[in-house]
């Protein structure tokens, strides 16, 4: 016998009436995934586990799902994309195979732009008209919106090791494997010789240098834009000027240390400033400079930082990371690839609430904004257009999401929970398995208890007034039983979709009160 029901017992012989039925109501998690805070402690809004379900503003969502957009990109895994711009020109590249295909249409991509490449990592950039493309194993390419050649860059004894471009001040900048140097072209130069700026002598640290990235202070890009090189050792040297070449016109500004870069894409621009992964989490680089590394919380990662930390630790070494901003459904996603050349999962940020959540079943090597759509390339040759229609590729979207513990009615008050109701809308007819742990369990257990489902047809089907018109998100309300006692209680839901979308909006909670202890 419990101790609640004891007293609930003892209350009863003395005369005493039944407890009280209480009700309380919690938002959904919409300030997102939390792997920081302890669970005895965590503020309601958040969720312990959230897995395809997107925090939204007033509501969590399920994603949207994957397609295929292109196959026959190689046999193996897609690892580049890369969209090119130039005037009216648009093309969205594709490398696998030791091949680079054009994969701006659906549908099967044919023979190979260029082809007999030892390496699919390539890093691109846009400039002057042309895709400037170097992986650090073959000779750096040229792409004109219709061919692809070498170009022809000179000055480094072995100018395929060139395995990283930016462009800055309107100069290419390239990094060499196994160099603290980078290396410039002429203004404006898409080929011919390049000059070797050396970074050993102002670097303590030592050690190869392994990104480039531009730092913007006025909020445009001009003249205040700075050049940041970032090194294995951890320390970024930010340089200002516009000319390498000139001593008057080109100097280092300062040297901070911000964590190692993790992976070949560690940079991404959001807004004026510069996130980078790194093994101290996803950073914000203009933040960083103003307040140091000694400011533990300076990450966007903050609150998923035990998730980020042991992602880093298990898959640091695998290629595929990557930081990707998608504006048209406010996603910052930074790809974790759990399996090199295989599966992947997605830490992703929502850019209005910064509010973080965890994507599974989309496998990518490596992501690509083109036209405003947001690609992936994935295993067997294919490439798949994200956040579209609602299953992936096919497959189910299974969604999991589990609320912060919550002390209703006081947090040393014992209570007996007896029922329960998530507030769902779905636009069609979903399984949804739901469950309500108490005290502090790692993971809810759940079992199928309810469909929520919109009931109608489709316009024109059915008769006049007789049918009730499908159509829109409708609310779902039913309230399901439990039988736990505890002090503070956690509901979990789990989906399993491949046509509908759902959204959770708050959760309502019965409960009876027992004594303090």
């Amino acid at each position: 016998m419990t101790l609640s029901f004891a007293i609930a017992q003892k209350a009863q012989r003395a005369g005493g009436a039944r407890p009280a039925v209480s009700g309380e109501s919690i938002p959904s998690p919409v300030a997102g995934w939390n792997k920081r805070d302890p669970l005895f402690n965590m503020d309601p809004r958040f969720a312990t586990i959230l897995d395809n379900y997107f925090p939204q503003t007033n509501f969590v969502e399920l994603r949207r799902g994957s397609a295929s957009h292109a196959t026959g990109v190689g046999s193996g895994s897609v690892e580049t994309l890369f969209s090119y711009r130039s005037g009216t020109t648009k093309k969205l590249l594709a490398a696998g195979g030791g091949g680079i295909y054009d994969a701006t249409s659906s549908g099967a991509v044919g023979a190979p732009l260029a082809s007999g490449f030892s390496s699919n990592r390539w890093q691109a950039t846009n400039f002057n008209s042309r895709g400037i493309l170097v992986n650090g194993t073959d000779a750096p390419q040229s792409y004109d919106g219709s061919t692809i050649s070498a170009a022809g860059f000179t000055g480094p004894t072995d100018p395929e090791a060139l395995f990283a471009v930016h462009p800055f001040k309107e100069r290419l900048l390239f990094l060499e494997d196994n160099s603290a140097s980078f290396w410039f072209g002429a203004v404006d130069a898409v080929t011919g010789a390049l000059s070797e700026f050396p970074l050993a002598s102002v670097h303590p640290g030592g050690g190869r240098a392994l990104a480039l990235g531009t730092l913007t202070i006025d909020g445009g890009s001009g003249i205040d834009d700075l050049l940041a090189i970032f090194m294995e050792s951890g320390d970024v040297l930010i340089y200002a000027g516009t000319d390498p070449s000139s001593a008057s016109n080109f100097a280092l500004i300062g040297i901070f240390n911000i964590g190692r870069p993790i992976g070949a894409r560690p940079l991404v621009k959001f807004g004026p400033d510069l996130i980078v992964i790194t093994s101290d989490g996803y950073i914000p680089l203009r933040q960083f400079l103003r307040l140091g590394r000694s400011q533990t919380n300076l990450a966007i990662s903050d609150t998923i930082s035990g998730a980020v930390s042991e992602a880093v630790r298990s898959f640091g070494d695998n290629f595929g990371w990557q930081a990707t901003l998608y504006p048209r459904s406010n996603w910052l996603l930074f790809n974790v690839p759990t399996v090199e050349n295989g599966e992947s999962v997605q830490h992703v940020m929502n850019t209005l609430t910064g509010a973080w959540c965890r994507f599974t079943g989309m496998s990518a090597s490596s992501w690509e904004v083109h036209e405003d759509l947001l690609y992936f390339g994935s295993t067997g040759g294919v490439v798949l257009l994200a956040d579209t229609l609602n299953a992936d590729d096919g497959s189910s979207i299974i969604g999991d999401a589990q609320s912060a513990y919550v002390y209703f009615g006081g947090r040393a008050a014992l209570k007996r929970f007896t029922m329960f109701r998530p507030v769902l809308s779905s636009d069609s007819a979903v399984n949804v398995s739901m469950g309500l742990g108490v005290d502090f369990d790692d993971a809810v257990g759940v079992n199928p208890v309810q469909s929520v489902a919109t009931a109608g047809t489709l316009w024109n089907v059915g008769l006049w007034n007789t049918f009730l018109w499908a159509g829109g998100q409708t609310i779902q309300k039913g309230w399901q039983t439990a039988a736990d006692i505890g002090t503070a209680a956690a509901v979990r839901i789990k989906t399993e979709t491949n046509n509908q979308s759902v959204r959770w909006f708050s959760t309502d909670v019965l409960f009876e009160r027992g004594d303090f202890i």
